[in-house]
Parts: C-alpha cells; structure tokens; sequence
C-alpha cells in the first residue's frame, strides 16, 4: 500500500508504530516484515506529511524500550535523508536532540543507527559555511574532550550565507557545550563564532 496507492498515506501512517514495535517479535519473519513496512512507509510518505511520523519515532526512542524498536526508529529517520531532505532540514531542532542521546546508549547497534542517522541529518542542513565541519561537529557530540580543538577550528568558518534553524540545530548544542568549557580561551571562542553568526 505504501509503495503503490499514495491516497492510503492517511491509513499506512496509523500503522507505523505497530510496524516499530514489531522490531522486537520474537518471529524472524515478523521483524523482516515490520522493518520493510517501517521502510516503505518513510521512503513513500510525501515529503510534507513526514513530520507526521516523528511523534512515533520519538516514542520508540526512549530507553525503556527494547533496543531493536529504537535500532528501527533511528533507521527510520535516516531514511528522510533521500526522500525528504528539506523537511528533514526543518525538523532538526526536534531532531537532534532525540538523535544525541542515542548516540551516547550502551547498546551498540543503537549508538551505530544514531550515529548514521546523524551524520545522515548532518547532509541536509544546507549551510555551504559549515558544511566541511560536519564530520567534526558529530565528532564532538561523541567525543566531548574534541570540543575545543573545534571550536578553534569554527572561530576561523566566515559566515556569508545566513544560519537558518538546520545549521543552528547543529551547531548551537556545540557552542552550549564550549561555552561550558573551564577553559577561558573555548569560552571566548564560542562567543566569537556566535557574534560572527549574527553579523
């Protein structure tokens, strides 16, 4: 339904976080089907109706859930990446968030599907400014002892096109984070990347 009768959006929607759940059967073959359905329905939804099924990934998300439900619903949102980038672009600042503390989980297939669907998140901000940084930037939101080596690289970034709600999603969590910093010198880094983003 989801692949060949878009009309059937409005139903296929309700179903998808039956779909997440059923990332835990104890059936093989349930998974298999839950994980493809899950995927047609994110690879098919029209791209304005995507925010839509935030409300049950997010849902998936929290720790209390097993970690194949959350492994499928990171997944998920990688998936938007290829067939609603600006949408993805747009929703970042609820994102990201739900992103980053999975990438701290101590499981591992739930830290790798956050990671790529970071990174995935990462490609969308539409930011040519930043967009060398990416891979630093989520460098930093797992390794927080390369914060300042960042922020000095970022203090140097000329911001010429202006910084819309994507890149802020991404970076602002990063200046939060140096400001936070001990070091005098990060602090005073984080204020000058600020001020050069407002010009």
């Amino acid at each position: 339904l989801a692949e060949s009768v878009p009309v059937s959006q409005v139903f296929t929607k309700e179903c998808f976080g039956a779909c997440l759940e059923q990332a835990n059967a104890k059936s093989n073959d349930v998974k298999n089907a839950a994980k493809e359905a899950a995927f047609a329905i994110c690879d098919n939804i029209n791209p304005f109706a995507m925010k839509s099924l935030l409300p049950a990934i997010f849902a998936a998300l929290p720790v209390e859930k097993k970690w194949p439900i959350r492994e499928l619903a990171l997944q998920c949102i990688a998936r938007f990446q290829a067939n609603a980038p600006k949408q993805l672009g747009d929703a970042l600042p609820l994102v990201v968030p739900e992103v980053t503390a999975c990438m701290w989980d101590t499981k591992k297939q739930v830290k790798v599907a956050a990671t790529d669907a970071m990174q995935k998140a990462l490609e969308v901000i539409g930011n040519r400014d930043i967009e060398h940084m990416t891979g630093k930037i989520l460098t930093a939101i797992t390794k927080p002892k390369e914060v300042p080596e960042i922020m000095h690289q970022m203090a140097g970034v000329t911001f010429v096109q202006s910084v819309e709600s994507p890149a802020l999603a991404m970076v602002v969590p990063l200046l939060l984070r140096g400001l936070r910093e001990k070091s005098i010198a990060t602090k005073r880094q984080a204020a000058v990347i600020i001020d050069n983003m407002s010009k």
